[in-house]
């Protein structure tokens, strides 16, 4: 009787010190299997040229922000302000990788809202999203000259984190 008696207080005990640690997680900083990892392999088309075809080797010669998006995501919309704002910056390599979308109602939304990328990979089924462990959309992530993913954000871009997260992100990569 006493041992299950013990048994029972140290598994409430293990409990609490689990919801204890869980009450000071950050739940925007999800872990990510690929961070300082070469970005995983992908061939997928542009959303607007389906029949031209990129490769995680596209991302490779210069710091890159790739965006993950989609035009059934509420979220995407409110932090188009910021994307038009690093798309202004032409020191900053912008794509984005229409997720689990339709190529209907991805380049109407592109064109009904503006178009800050480059180019965007248009990714219906979510297989890159699945490789790079994207838990849903928006998601932005910085991949370094060299092709490895340096830096995940998972929720919208704001102004803070724009500011303080992904610029400083981007210089201190680029000054390694």
């Amino acid at each position: 009787m006493m041992k299950r008696f013990l048994f029972l207080m140290l598994f409430l005990m293990g409990l609490v010190l689990l919801f204890f640690k869980g009450l000071f997680l950050n739940p925007k900083e999800l872990p990510l299997a690929q961070l300082d990892k070469s970005a995983p392999a992908f061939t997928l088309p542009l959303l607007d040229n389906l029949s031209r075809v990129v490769t995680e080797q596209d991302l490779k010669g210069r710091t890159t922000v790739v965006h993950v998006w989609a035009s059934w995501c509420s979220s995407c919309k409110n932090e188009l302000p910021i994307l038009m704002r690093i798309a202004e910056d032409k020191k900053i390599h912008l794509i984005g990788v229409n997720y689990r979308d339709q190529v209907e109602p991805a380049q109407q939304w592109l064109k009904n809202y503006g178009n800050p990328y480059e180019w965007t990979i248009f990714d219906p089924n979510g297989d890159l999203g699945f490789n790079w462990g994207v838990y849903g959309t928006p998601e932005t992530f910085i991949v370094d000259r060299f092709g490895v993913i340096r830096y995940r954000l998972s929720g919208p871009l704001t102004d803070r984190t724009y500011n303080n997260v992904l610029l400083r992100t981007i210089r201190d990569i680029e000054h390694e």
